[in-house]
């Protein structure tokens, strides 16, 4: 589970090995980033997150609450498929696909965390609007979203996801850090398909 981690599709570029050691590789190729706070820098690959479920984190419930159906399988789902992909436009204008983790749904909204030294949050700024994928283990459905973001800086949420994720903290320390950042979806488009012996169809198609 990798909520920091940055991956990034482009075309006619190098690849970036772990060392940083720029290297040719045939188009396409996949420039993959950690991001972690510049001080100090670290080149290694992220630790496993440990997830809400976790004996040593607290146990965050989500209310839902007054949500209709759809929306309420929407968030069930993200809620048990944390790990999903999402895409941007890039400020190159070129298609920008990334590994990132569903935080959590507070207050009719769905939330994600990043950081302002991500592409991801620059990408953001230029346009506003992602795509994103998740599948359940067994790859039996999928949820595909589009929708707009929202920034949103809170004290709170941030320390929420903080104390959710204790690996997240060792990174970034503690919700004090000036980049980290939240967001939420809106304005959006979703559908599940389903794709097992008894049925391949979308079974849930809602906008809101």
């Amino acid at each position: 589970m990798f909520s920091n981690i940055d991956i990034r599709v482009s075309y006619g570029l190098t690849a970036c090995t772990q060392n940083n050691t720029a290297t040719p590789v045939p188009t396409p190729t996949v420039q993959s980033t950690a991001i972690v706070n510049p001080t100090p820098t670290s080149t290694h690959a992220l630790p496993p997150l440990t997830s809400a479920a976790s004996e040593t984190s607290p146990v965050f419930q989500q209310d839902l609450t007054g949500l209709n159906d759809q929306m309420k399988r929407i968030v069930e789902f993200l809620t048990a498929n944390k790990e999903l992909q999402m895409a941007t436009v890039g400020t190159d204008r070129k298609p920008a696909i990334r590994a990132i983790q569903f935080q959590f749904f507070e207050n009719g909204r769905i939330y994600f965390q990043t950081d302002t030294n991500a592409s991801l949050y620059k990408d953001l700024q230029k346009l506003p609007y992602i795509e994103l994928v998740s599948s359940n283990r067994d790859y039996t459905e999928s949820l595909r979203v589009s929708a707009g973001v929202v920034f949103k800086y809170n004290y709170k949420l941030i320390d929420r996801t903080l104390e959710m994720f204790p690996n997240i903290k060792k990174i970034y320390g503690s919700a004090d850090n000036p980049i980290l950042t939240m967001f939420y979806i809106e304005h959006g488009s979703a559908s599940i398909y389903e794709f097992s012996n008894d049925r391949q169809e979308n079974t849930l198609r809602y906008e809101w």
